[in-house]
């Protein structure tokens, strides 16, 4: 143990601590890789191997790149994937030397060394605005369109893009969560790299989490939300990174995908003619416009922006990528801890009245017997007004009555605990 002292009195202990085992074996000298306090140790190892480094990080690319993938630690080998599953110590290509991107490509890399703590999986995600236009999930009645092909490839490169990268069969076979859509809680759950890049500016972040299918009703549109966790278990427990313009929180646990839902494409055979009619009030733009005209009044609202959506390269869509009204949300916004909030959101299963995604619903229930009952008195009122704060949701009635929102009533609720 050594103690530093410093002149401003404060002072640093950096202890290290040695184990030995007493079985009767040679024992061993290293570090466990994470704290378990009252719990077993985990596996120990010799070292940490130095993170992967890439020489050319993600964008758009008009030209075939070279990309070296290097490793400070001695003896460590890497391997990397191009079909989005994150390698292992015995599965992926062996790298060798700098790999040729010559199409829109995702290179998911990790170095390992034997008795040492593998790196965590990096991804980068090349993009060739040229091969994404005759995709096979392109419509060729558009990218051919005389009126429109010109306008495919500066459209792809007008929005910030999210690349997403996982295993297929998590995502896409007949067992993975785009297929049954169903499935709830953790069991829904899959690892995913979340990439983020704004050809505007440069600016990029990649970490890892967790995905699921998000929402209720749209659950079952071909074009489904997703909704992206970023939790210990997978990488720093956060996403620190500032992804909104000017927004007061720049650290995210939770991220929502959204599609448009009942404002896009995804509802043609409900409200269409065909296939291919957008419902008459498919503007894309609706859900992203009212949070941004409540957060302009005054009332809290979830801060997102657009993006052009990759999952494994694939091109998947412009989405609007948005915070998610959680605790964690709430209490960022609005101080104090997590504890502090019960956050009710709308149902998302049709067996359900609503979800309870922190806290119980012990308030929120109360409040709304309180109002069936009906508030027919100064005292029932004054009642309610404890529970409520009255002028913010006559402000957020405004906005979503003026707008026609037929959905808002199902729309995110917390109370602070008294």
């Amino acid at each position: 143990m050594q103690l530093h002292r410093q002149r401003t009195l404060d002072f640093l202990i950096d202890p290290e601590l040695y184990l030995y085992t007493d079985d009767g074996g040679e024992g061993f000298e290293g570090y466990f890789e994470k704290p378990t306090p009252s719990a077993p140790n985990n596996r120990a190892v010799l070292g940490f191997v130095k993170d992967t480094k890439f020489s050319v990080d993600r964008g758009y690319f008009t030209e075939p790149t070279e990309v070296a993938i290097t490793t400070e630690t001695p003896g460590a080998t890497i391997r990397y994937t191009v079909n989005g599953n994150p390698p292992t110590a015995a599965s992926g290509q062996l790298y060798t030397g700098p790999i040729t991107v010559s199409s829109t490509q995702t290179i998911r890399a990790a170095a390992f060394k034997d008795g040492f703590r593998e790196t965590n999986v990096d991804a980068q995600t090349y993009l060739f605005t040229s091969d994404i236009r005759t995709q096979s999930d392109m419509s060729a009645a558009i990218t051919n369109n005389a009126a429109y092909s010109a306008q495919i490839e500066p459209g792809l490169r007008s929005l910030p893009a999210v690349a997403l990268s996982l295993r297929n069969s998590d995502f896409f076979d007949a067992n993975g969560i785009h297929s049954i859509a169903t499935l709830e809680g953790r069991a829904q759950e899959v690892e995913v790299s979340f990439e983020f890049f704004d050809p505007e500016d440069g600016s990029m972040t990649q970490a890892n989490g967790g995905i699921r299918i998000h929402g209720g009703n749209a659950r079952t549109h071909p074009k489904k939300p997703l909704r992206l966790y970023f939790r210990s278990e997978y990488g720093p427990g956060r996403l620190g990174f500032p992804l909104f313009d000017g927004a007061p929180v720049q650290s995210f646990d939770q991220l929502i995908l959204r599609p448009g839902g009942h404002d896009s494409w995804s509802l043609a055979d409900v409200f269409g003619t065909s296939t291919f009619d957008l419902p008459a009030h498919g503007t894309i733009m609706r859900d992203q416009f009212l949070r941004r005209t409540e957060n302009a009044i005054g009332i809290l609202s979830p801060v997102g922006r657009y993006v052009n959506l990759f999952i494994n390269g694939r091109y998947w869509g412009v989405y609007d990528l948005h915070e998610r009204a959680n605790a964690t949300y709430f209490a960022d916004h609005l101080g104090g801890a997590e504890d502090d909030f019960d956050v009710v959101h709308h149902p998302e299963f049709s067996n359900q009245d609503y979800v309870v995604t922190d806290g119980t619903a012990d308030s929120w229930q109360d409040l709304v017997d309180r109002a069936a009952a009906g508030v027919t008195s100064p005292s029932a009122y004054a009642e309610v007004a404890e529970m409520l704060d009255i002028d913010s949701f006559i402000d957020h009635m405004i906005v979503r009555m003026w707008s026609g929102d037929y959905d808002w009533c199902a729309r995110s609720t917390a109370r602070a605990k008294t």
